[in-house]
């Protein structure tokens, strides 16, 4: 097999540069670079007495994944004026200082109660999600399908958003038997309607900094919309230490900033040659030169103190 082929030329490129070996090859290009266990494996200590380590003031979620072959494009769909419909972002939608939406919407069946998501259609007083379909709400539910008990729920004044739930129940066969990571979507306790992975509630905080998860050269901007990423894109969402370095900045210019200023300076750095320099030196890429950015990635990105600036070029990337 032609993969064979590529593996057993990787393996003599690897023994030839342990032996200093400049050879040539049909498949792969060797090429040689002198660094630090430490560097190799990423375990180098991080200096942060110039600047803030960016997980410091940014929590770092990665967006919603649905879950399930095939099932993406059924919540990829649009009911107008409806709250468990967002306008939709993955990363291809972000490039340095700019998202460019390309009209996609979601439904993200979800109400935030107490900065969690609770399932849309579950009713924490009765204990009871009006979706599902396993249950008899009544006894005039019993032998009915689906469609039957939604009617029969809706009907009752069960169910709000009738427009989604309807929607999703023509759905039901597909999105109630489907796979991910191999096991069934209720074998992770959620709903049959559920996203596999939602996320935490903080990933719809505005504003906050998105980027590209798979990263060639930097590409962030601030979402000031609200939009529901999925999960290609990265979300920096700002910690309460980011008041610290609103502070500093506040201390420099004499003036007030907002958290949106405070964004300003970090995606200064963000997208800058600076933050080039760390894809370029990152080693374990992606096929195709791809970052993959990470919490753990991030926890090697300094923001420098605004200290280090003078006060007109402050006021400018502000």
């Amino acid at each position: 097999m032609e993969i064979e082929k590529y593996l057993a030329e990787i393996k003599l490129g690897i023994s030839n540069a342990v032996k200093s070996n400049d050879s040539k090859y049909k498949y792969i290009n060797v090429q040689y670079e002198n660094i630090t266990l430490e560097n190799l494996f990423e375990e180098e200590k991080i200096k942060s007495n110039k600047g803030f380590i960016l997980t410091e003031l940014f929590h770092v979620l990665q967006g919603a994944t649905v879950g399930g072959k095939g099932c993406t494009e059924i919540y990829n769909y649009y009911f107008d004026n409806n709250d468990l419909v967002y306008k939709l972002i993955d990363g291809e939608n972000i490039d340095p200082f700019k998202i460019s939406w390309s009209k996609n919407y979601a439904i993200f069946p979800y109400k935030i109660k107490k900065n969690r998501f609770i399932p849309a259609f579950y009713d924490e007083v009765k204990k009871i999600d009006y979706l599902d379909y396993e249950i008899n709400i009544d006894d005039t539910e019993a032998g009915k399908d689906e469609t039957q008990k939604l009617n029969h729920r809706i009907a009752n004044g069960y169910i709000d958003n009738t427009d989604v739930s309807e929607y999703l129940t023509k759905n039901y066969e597909i999105l109630n038997n489907r796979q991910f990571e191999g096991k069934n979507i209720k074998e992770y306790n959620k709903s049959w309607y559920e996203y596999h992975r939602p996320r935490e509630s903080i990933i719809l905080v505005t504003p906050r900094i998105v980027g590209r998860r798979l990263m060639k050269k930097p590409s962030f901007a601030i979402d000031n919309i609200g939009y529901l990423s999925k999960d290609s894109v990265i979300n920096l969402i700002p910690k309460e230490t980011f008041t610290n370095l609103i502070f500093k900045i506040q201390k420099i210019t004499n003036q007030k900033t907002s958290t949106l200023n405070g964004m300003n300076y970090v995606l200064y750095y963000l997208n800058s040659k600076y933050f080039e320099d760390i894809l370029t030196k990152k080693h374990s890429k992606k096929q195709g030169d791809y970052v993959n950015i990470s919490e753990k990635m991030l926890q090697k990105v300094i923001i420098p103190f605004p200290s280090l600036m003078k006060k007109d070029e402050l006021l400018k990337v502000l």
